[in-house]
């Protein structure tokens, strides 16, 4: 039986040590404290974890889980019953607690807060983007105004044939923030 907050383990019966009270962080039971996201932007403790087309992949790690020493990003922080103190990675902490209320409770608050971080961070990345879409437009608007419409189309009243400035112009005016990133990337390649 769990109190809410309170693990012993994956219904470990009394002769089986946990897994936790192995590895030196006091003895059980176990109390949920809180769920930190350590996550940060600067560069200080990158890790390359691995490669994914020829590109590296890293990671900013916020700490060592103290079960397992794997970097970790999102610290899981108990209190063993003899008081110490300690913190481990999520993975550690859902392999040991399947059921802890306030720990499936405070694991969804954690997700959402970092989605709602994510979610900045891509817009800001977007803001810049377009920025730099704006800035190369307006560099290059006479270069544009001389090559032809990427899908050969005329004005329906003239006849004329519009140029790639006449594409870029009505993208502008009337794409959402993915039609002018894919214009960008199109810009970018000419």
């Amino acid at each position: 039986m769990h109190n809410q907050g309170v693990a012993r383990g994956n219904d470990m019966d009394a002769a089986t040590v946990h897994p936790f009270e192995r590895s030196g962080l006091g003895k059980a039971p176990y109390r949920f404290r809180k769920i930190e996201d350590t996550g940060s932007t600067d560069s200080m403790g990158l890790r390359t974890v691995g490669q994914v087309d020829g590109y590296h992949v890293h990671t900013t790690p916020g700490g060592t889980c103290e079960h397992c020493g794997t970097a970790i990003i999102v610290k899981a922080h108990f209190v063993s019953a003899d008081g110490h103190q300690f913190h481990v990675g999520i993975d550690c902490a859902e392999k040991a607690y399947q059921k802890v209320d306030r720990f499936d409770a405070a694991k969804a608050a954690l997700k959402k807060a970092v989605s709602k971080r994510r979610a900045a961070q891509r817009k800001a990345r977007e803001v810049t983007k377009l920025e730099e879409l704006q800035t190369l437009i307006d560099d290059n608007e006479d270069f544009y105004a001389t090559l032809p419409h990427p899908r050969g189309f005329t004005n329906r009243e003239t006849g004329a044939p519009l140029t790639m400035l006449d594409q870029i112009n009505w993208t502008m005016k009337r794409a959402g923030t993915k039609g002018k990133l894919a214009l960008l990337k199109t810009l970018k390649a000419l």
